[in-house]
């Protein structure tokens, strides 16, 4: 990604808290499937772990343990 820092660290957290919308809420995006969303979750936050802290979103394990229906 060609951008500054700065600019870099908002656009990714941004990104994080789109795929975590999805995997909460799969009816927000029904182009993408809950499962590429988690997928997609995971890589930035394996490869970004100090932005998820600075954003709050919870531990991979609480999005992967959920049970889908309400």
């Amino acid at each position: 990604m060609n951008a500054s820092p700065d600019i870099r660290d908002v656009l990714i957290a941004n990104r994080m808290r789109r795929w975590y919308r999805i995997c909460r809420q799969p009816f927000l995006d029904r182009k993408c499937s809950q499962s590429r969303a988690r997928k997609n979750l995971r890589f930035l936050v394996r490869k970004y772990p100090h932005i998820r802290e600075q954003i709050g979103l919870p531990e991979l394990s609480a999005i992967e343990s959920e049970d889908p229906t309400f």
